[in-house]
């Protein structure tokens, strides 16, 4: 048996790891009978160190073998297993095992490129010793101080043992990620994206990646790990919420796994020194400079010039540091013409020391030069010379920049980068030259804002507004928030600081009004920092650059003639429910609930161009091939053509009777495809604007024409099928049939061999075109409902997005997930992948569209929206108190003052229901997450907050005398619940489909449930269903009983109230005249007239003894609830009723029944309400628009806006009068006309004035008209 047999037996005994070099030359050398000794001469390695390598693989091979192995015997005991044939040493076994081995996954994200590595040959393979798997070595420290070399040793010696490995995976902390997201992205990889549903607090993660690495042999390396500890404390002590980092050290070294944890840092981790010994798992290695013979090839390569004795001494000078070395011998080149004698007799020792070299080397920069320098240390990534030109204050040109560059890449105080994306050259610093340069920063700008003496500050941004999300996320961790740690820790006082802020404000505006820099943006940055309230702040006349002001309020801010270039704001984005890349990658289109389209510059996230037209939800909009052109489809029932460079409308298409879902233009632009809820398909003529064809009993939420514009994929009438048809003669070619519940979305691949479909089934499915098989089906513990999918456009891949919030993409080739996205809140709206297949854009339920890298995961850009609408309402029982839901808030709105009174805390998802209790003393809020929350309406605290749905939560509703509420939602369930315990009591699950209604009877005795076309009658005693009434097309989104229990009235989708018999469970009458779903109804206590609301933004007032309707109109979007009250002067008269309205508008509207009128609008303050952006440079139009919608004004004074129109001081009162002169906050949309008014919100208007002040909404009565009649509007 020769030793290449040996080994390959060796190394199927120690589970199929290869040795290491050192352990290879041990082996074979003791093979042939060699001494310790004579191995140490042949090999150059110290007899001492293979002796202890020797002595670990003895011990290793005895522990496979189960019997005791030495130098001396084994010869006798490998040839012995050899004979023996046992299954684990088998030749045919080790033979397959050889040809087929384990598969290998490296993960190498930012690694740096260490092809020009030398030395470290010792270091290398010592620690090679304690990655074998028998050394069980599960925590490694590599230790050094900054610039020593520890990152290009720890990807060296990744690449030289990743094939004893499954996994290895390189990660820097140079950046500071909290533990939590590290143990995500680390899991996410390792389970390689099978692991969705992860807990968030860090121990359970430890566990969660413990497990992992017990299952596989893993080796993850942490470099920079310093960024986790504190600066000027005890060494090895953590930072401020980072304290979670010790518990991972500490767990992965006490607790048996298999694989290793490898880390760098210049401290050693208090846990390391606690568990670390020579024969313990945990070790550490203290790295100290290069050896003669590396530090010389340093020096030549630099172009030095002297003799070895003066290259050695300069060497010891700095201790071997590779980064010392290089900057010393810029310097000697500089200064000496590369003589390293005349170097060393000025006595170079003073030099020593990487800060005193720092120091040094950046005394000599240009001004040019340590401009650059601070601003690759802010921008925290590879930068091109372009982007720097774009930062620099003054402005420099492209060649003196350029030869800055160069000069600082010469001087190794820099290094040059080429993204994978560009032609274009990027540099970026060494972390430890970044940290110098960094800390420079903080210390001379925290200087300037103590003294007033503002230089820099207006030079340089603190953090970039329009930077990559993770980048800004650095930023602001990094720089904005230590000098602001430094600010609080100078003034001991928040109100102090805040004084002092204000004092730097003055000194802005008297130094730098009117001119161009980065401290107005940087103020507004660090106030926000402190979290001040802003409101009436004054940045008039300032430039206000890179600030980012998206998710905070900035009430009656004064930004007039200010020069906003380069800052965020939040957009008036409600839903954003589809987006779509341009063909040529440059633009994105979204379309929202407020029937809303925008354009979008996909480099800088800044909004081109607003396209309004659309009355109701925008479902989807789609590029035309050439990107010239978009078509638009809404459930206002028609299509739209648009130009993308004007923003007009080219043309509408009317002919759908509903909603228009989808739309799809075939590859060569002549031929637009619709589905409709009217459950037709349509194919249009674009050229003349005509429909060619309609195709019947079809019509889903999704439609695609195959890549080549001969087939048609679209959704057939039940909604669980695929229908292939040929587009010429609409035959059909296929039926794909394999989904249990509805399909949401479909999607051609690129060569049309292929599609994809998403269902809320929770399963997506790829289908085979030719024979129309189902190929594979992609499904996942806590997937959700798929939404939308995707294919990429290399054909590679499928991303799916689904209600949990989280994006995945999928291989096609191995079906396997490649990448999780993770950041979204709420369910997927829209996923779409830019054409080159490295980005994706996704819109998502939380307000917010997002920019991903498909290949990292990361997100590099976030546009929040304002979400104002008020989606739910309620009324106390026993108080004048109206609880509203707006988002992920509930307001309390004092009803006999209109005063909003307050808001409960935020709520972790978007609330879709709220309901009192009988006593008005609790308040029940249910969310889009799942989530039920319970309020004590008198301390105003939340007192319990739990999961009860997987999915929505539509409905909520107390017991009227019973002790008890439910919840009904998206998962098919109803639920009750203890509202002393919280307790489950009960769970209902004879629906199949969505729940979107759920009231009790007015005794007490039934509950209705109302869900995809049938509503269920259920028995509180036994909670038995006791009957179950169809009818209804479409979801029944309203119920409500009749105060004698007799009837229930039913409203939905399909536009008809209906009064069913609760006895008999017949249909008693139908009630027709809304034009689009019933969102909400009730009787009223008399039980002889119904009131309504719905999507077609009217109200309804149903007399069932006299057969006439009333209709009040008003809001300027879906009416989503409404509640009756008395007026508190007198509850006894009836024409004293009010009716309380809440819209999609963002409005709550009061009603005056007895007059028929609307005598009040409220509304809560927008993001920007009062804001003043007369004047103002460095927005588009879209986006002053966009700051309007959110509450910005452009005049300041009822004189900048004359009108014809009847004066104020004519309508209001004269306590009106005094209350809106004093106002500064709106109270509704104003029209143009009077565009600088603002209304307090619970300022009380007569009809007449707020008509006057908000021409658009006029809120009237029709007429009185038969049921059967049209309605006058």
């Amino acid at each position: 048996m020769n030793s290449e047999s040996a080994i390959a037996l060796i190394e199927t005994l120690l589970d199929h790891k290869r040795l290491t070099k050192v352990q290879e030359i041990v082996f074979r050398n003791t093979w042939e009978g060699k001494t310790y000794s004579e191995m140490a001469q042949a090999c150059k390695y110290d007899a001492g160190h293979l002796k202890d390598v020797g002595a670990e693989l003895w011990r290793s091979l005895s522990h496979a073998l189960n019997e005791k192995v030495t130098k001396n015997n084994i010869h006798r005991v490998i040839e012995k297993t050899r004979d023996r044939k046992i299954q684990p040493l088998n030749i045919q076994d080790i033979t397959n095992t050889l040809e087929s081995p384990i598969t290998r996954h490296t993960d190498w994200n930012d690694a740096i490129d260490v092809s020009n590595f030398h030395g470290r040959s010792l270091e290398l393979e010592r620690i090679e010793s304690w990655l074998v798997e028998s050394a069980h070595c599960r925590l490694i420290a590599v230790l050094g101080m900054g610039g020593i070399g520890k990152t290009s040793l720890s990807v060296k010696l990744a690449q030289q043992v990743q094939q004893q490995f499954e996994f290895v995976i390189w990660r820097s902390l140079k950046d500071a990620p909290l533990l939590e997201e590290l143990l995500q992205d680390l899991i996410k990889v390792l389970s390689q994206h099978q692991e969705v549903s992860l807990p968030t607090k860090p121990g359970s993660l430890i566990s969660k990646l413990i497990q992992q690495l017990r299952n596989k042999r893993c080796l993850i390396i942490l470099d920079n790990f310093e960024a986790a500890l504190e600066d000027g404390q005890r060494s090895g002590s953590y930072r401020s919420e980072y304290e979670a980092y010790g518990e991972l050290l500490q767990r992965i070294g006490e607790i048996s796994h298999r694989s290793c944890l490898l880390l760098t840092s210049r401290e050693k981790p208090a846990e390391v020194a606690a568990l670390e010994g020579e024969s313990l798992p945990v070790r550490s290695l203290f790295l100290t400079g290069l050896d003669l013979i590396a530090g010389q090839n340093i020096l030549k390569a630099k172009g030095l010039s002297g003799t070895r004795i003066e290259a050695e001494t300069l060497i010891q000078c700095y201790q071997g540091n590779p980064l010392a070395l290089k900057i010393a011998a810029t310097s000697i080149l500089d200064l000496f013409a590369g003589n390293i004698a005349e170097f060393l007799q000025q006595g170079a020792i003073v030099f020593n020391g990487i800060r005193n070299l720092l120091d040094r080397q950046i005394r000599r920069l240009s001004a040019i030069e340590i401009q650059i320098m601070y601003w690759l240390a802010i921008n925290r990534e590879p930068v091109s010379a372009t982007n720097l030109q774009a930062d620099l204050i003054p402005k420099r040109s492209k060649a003196d920049i350029l030869e800055a560059l160069e000069s600082l890449k010469w001087r190794s105080l820099i290094e040059k980068a080429k993204p994978s994306d560009s032609n274009e050259a990027y540099f970026t610093q060494q972390p430890v030259v970044m940290e110098y340069i960094t800390a420079q920063l903080i210390e001379q700008i925290s200087q300037e804002l103590l003294t007033q003496q503002i230089h820099r500050f207006n030079q340089y941004a603190l953090i970039k507004a329009r930077a990559k999300d993770y980048i800004r996320e650095s930023q602001i961790r990094f720089i904005l928030h230590p000098i602001a740690n430094q600010l609080q820790q100078h003034f001991n006082c928040s109100s102090s600081v805040e004084q002092h802020c204000q004092a730097i404000l003055k000194t802005i505006h008297t130094n730098y009004q009117g001119q161009s820099g980065y401290a107005g943006g940087n103020l507004l940055n660090l106030l926000r920092q402190f979290n001040f309230d802003l409101t009436g702040y004054d940045f008039s006349h300032l430039s206000v650059w890179q600030a980012d002001l998206q998710g905070i309020q900035l009430h009656q801010v004064n930004f007039s003639h200010a020069d906003l270039s380069q800052s965020r704001f939040s957009n008036a984005l409600t839903n954003t429910v589809w987006v779509e890349v341009s063909p040529d990658g440059t633009r994105l289109v979204t379309s929202d609930a407020n029937g809303s389209i925008r354009l979008w510059n996909l480099s800088d996230g800044q909004e081109i161009l607003t396209l309004e037209g659309h009355s109701s939800w925008t479902w989807a909009v789609r590029f035309s091939p050439d990107g010239r052109s978009l078509a638009s489809c809404s459930g206002d029932y028609t299509i739209r053509l648009w130009d993308t460079a004007t923003g007009l409308c080219l043309q509408t298409l009317i002919g759908h009777t509903s909603s228009v879902w989808a739309v799809c233009f075939s590859s060569d632009g002549t031929l637009l495809a619709s589905s409709s809820l009217d459950q037709t398909v349509k194919l249009w003529d674009i050229s003349s604007g005509r429909c060619a064809t309609t195709i019947e009993q079809t019509g889903g939420r999704s439609i695609s024409f195959s890549p080549d514009g001969t087939k048609l994929a679209i959704v057939a009438s039940d909604q669980t099928t695929i229908v292939l048809l040929n587009v010429h003669n609409q035959q059909i070619l296929q039926t794909l049939s394999g989904h249990s519940q509805p399909i949401w979305s479909i999607a051609f691949s690129p060569d049309g061999t292929r599609l994809v479909s998403g269902s809320e089934d929770q399963t997506a499915r790829l289908w085979q075109i030719e024979g129309g098989r189902c190929q594979h089906l992609f499904q996942m513990p806590g997937l959700g409902c798929v939404w939308t999918v995707a294919f990429s456009p290399d054909g590679q891949s499928v991303a799916l997005g689904s209600d949990s919030g989280l994006i995945t993409l999928w291989e096609v080739q191995t079906k396997q997930i490649c990448q999780m996205l993770q950041g979204h809140t709420g369910h997927l709206w829209s996923i779409a992948f830019s054409p080159d297949s490295q980005h994706l854009a996704s819109s998502a339920e939380d307000q917010t569209i997002r920019w991903w890298r498909v290949k990292t995961g990361q997100c590099l850009r976030t546009i929040h929206g304002y979400n104002g609408r008020i989606r739910a309402i309620a009324l106390s029982p026993t108080a004048p108190l109206l609880a509203s839901a707006v988002n992920q808030t509930i307001s309390l709105w004092d009803t006999a003052s209109g005063t909003c009174l307050t808001h409960l805390d935020r709520a972790s998802g978007e609330i879709y229901s709220v309901a009192f209790s009988s006593d008005g003393t609790l308040l029940a809020s249910g969310c889009n997450d799942g989530t039920l929350q319970l309020w004590n309406i008198k301390t105003q605290r939340c007192l319990q907050t739990f999961q009860a749905h997987i999915g929505r939560i539509f409905k909520v509703a107390f017991h009227p005398t019973q002790p008890y509420f439910i919840s009904a939602g998206s998962d098919s369930t109803i639920r009750v619940w203890d509202v002393a315990s919280s307790r489950c009591l009960q769970t209902l699950t004879n629906h199949t489909g969505w729940i979107f209604s759920a009231t009790f009877s007015r005794s007490g005795r039934y509950l209705a449930s109302g869900s995809d076309g049938e509503i269920k009658l259920w028995d509180v005693n036994t909670w038995q269903c006791v009957k179950t009434l169809q009818s209804h097309q479409g979801w029944v989104w309203a119920l409500a009983f009749s105060p004698d229990d007799c009837t229930l009235a039913s409203g939905g989708f399909d536009q008809v109230i209906r009064i069913w018999d609760v006895t008999t469970g017949k249909i008693v009458r139908s009630l027709n005249g809304h034009t689009k779903a019933v969102s909400d109804l009730f009787y009223t206590e008399t039980g002889d007239q119904i009131i309504s609301c719905g999507r077609d933004q009217t109200i309804r007032l149903w007399n069932l003894s006299t057969d006439d309707i009333r209709m009040l109109v008003g809001h300027q979007n879906w009416v989503w609830g409404i509640c009756l009250t008395h007026s508190i002067a007198d509850v006894s008269q009836a024409k004293r009723q009010t009716l309380i309205s809440g819209s999609q508008d963002e409005t709550i509207k009061l009603w005056n029944l007895g007059r028929a009128t609307c005598s009040e609008t409220w509304r809560s303050s927008r993001p920007y309400e009062g804001m003043k952006i007369t004047g103002v440079v460095g927005l588009t139009d879209a986006q002053e628009k966009t700051l309007g919608l959110l509450g910005a004004i452009k005049s300041t004074s009822v004189e900048d806006s004359k009108s014809s129109k009847p004066g104020l001081s004519e309508i209001l009162h004269d306590d009106q009068r005094g209350l809106f002169q004093a106002s500064h906050s709106s109270h509704s949309p104003a029209p143009e006309w009077n565009s600088g008014l603002t209304v307090r919100s619970q300022l009380k208007l007569t009809k007449e004035a707020e008509s006057t002040l908000f021409s658009p909404l006029h809120c009237t009565a029709s007429p009185r008209i038969p049921f059967r009649g049209e309605a006058v509007q």
